[in-house]
C-alpha cells in the first residue's frame, strides 16, 4: 500500500514526502532530526472503542452532579448543564454561551465526528461526506477545552472547601473519564492513514 504524503516538520518547517512506514518505524526530519510521524498499528479498533466509550460517558458527565455544596443546613447540587443555566440566568450571557460551546457542544461534535469517520474506516466504505466530517473534526480540535474546564472545577473545589462542605459528585468522575477518553482517542488514531483511505474512496 502506497502512503505518500507531504508533511511539514513542526520544528524547522521543512517539507518532506512521507513514505509508507513499517511497524514502530519513525519518520524523522532530514534537517533537524525531529520526529515527523510514528506509524500506529491497530488504531482503528482502539480509536473506535475509545470514541464509543466517550460518547456513552458524555451523557452522565454532563447531567450528573459534579459538586454538591452544603452550608447552614442547605445542600445544592450542580451539574455542568445547571452551571450553564445559572450563568445565563445570572446575566453572564457571553460566559454561559462560551462554556456551553467549549465544554458541551464542541466536545460532543468532536467525539461524534471522529466516531463517524472511524466507523467508515472500520466498514472500509465511505459514509456520506466522511471527508468533510473528518476535516471538520480536525478544525475544531483546538477549540475543545475540556481540560480548561476541569482546571476551573479543581480551583473552585479548593476555594469552596474553605467556606462550605463540598461533596464530589458522580458527574465529576464521569467528566474526568470523559477527558481521558477524549485525549486517548485523539492520540490513538492515524490521520495519515485515514486521509489516504478517504483519498482512495474519492477516486
Amino acid at each position: 500500500m502506497d502512503l505518500k504524503f507531504h508533511i511539514a516538520c513542526q520544528n524547522c518547517d521543512l517539507i518532506h514526502e512521507l513514505q509508507y512506514l513499517k511497524k514502530k518505524e519513525v519518520a524523522k526530519c532530514s534537517r533537524c532530526k525531529n520526529d515527523l510521524y510514528l506509524k500506529k498499528d491497530n488504531f482503528i479498533d482502539r480509536t473506535l472503542c475509545l470514541s464509543i466509550a466517550a460518547i456513552i460517558i458524555f451523557i452522565p458527565a454532563n447531567l450528573f452532579p459534579i459538586l454538591s455544596m452544603s452550608a447552614i443546613g442547605n445542600t445544592q447540587a450542580n451539574s455542568l448543564i445547571t452551571g450553564v443555566i445559572e450563568l445565563f440566568h445570572g446575566g453572564n450571557y457571553f460566559v454561559s454561551i462560551l462554556v456551553l460551546m467549549t465544554s458541551i457542544v464542541l466536545p460532543f461534535i468532536s467525539i461524534s465526528t471522529l466516531l463517524y469517520a472511524m466507523i467508515s474506516i472500520k466498514l472500509d466504505r465511505p459514509l456520506p461526506h466522511v471527508g468533510y466530517v473528518f476535516r471538520f473534526n480536525e478544525h475544531i480540535h483546538n477549540l475543545v477545552m475540556l481540560e480548561v474546564y476541569m482546571l476551573g472545577i479543581l480551583v473552585a473545589l479548593t476555594k469552596l472547601n474553605s467556606i462550605a462542605e463540598v461533596i464530589i459528585g458522580l458527574g465529576l468522575y464521569c467528566y474526568i473519564l470523559l477527558l481521558l477518553l477524549t485525549i486517548f482517542s485523539t492520540l490513538s488514531y492515524d490521520n495519515f492513514v485515514i486521509w489516504k483511505r478517504i483519498e482512495q474512496w474519492a477516486r
